[in-house]
């Protein structure tokens, strides 16, 4: 019944958390980990679809900002220790 399916998805929800929209096409269409048809970021668990994954040469966008921010924050650091000397 519609009821049981209901059921189901809800407790899928839950055990598996949130939906995703893929960052990569912004297709507001919500994806979920336990898709076939997704793909998971091994470094930030960040779920894509696995065609816009496999477009992108498994380069995730939030990987790259966090690296950049770590990168500025680095950089920062170092120029405060060389003005600081």
């Amino acid at each position: 019944s519609q009821f049981a399916q209901l059921l189901i998805l809800m407790s899928i929800l839950a055990f598996y958390g949130r939906g995703f929209v893929c960052e990569l096409c912004d297709d507001d269409e919500v994806i979920f980990p336990f898709d076939s048809a997704t793909a998971i970021c091994p470094k930030c668990s960040t779920v894509f679809h696995r065609n816009c994954w496999t477009k992108k040469n498994h380069q995730c966008p939030k990987c790259v900002r966090i690296e950049k921010r770590a990168s500025l924050r680095r950089d920062s650091t170092s120029s405060e220790e060389n003005i600081s000397s």
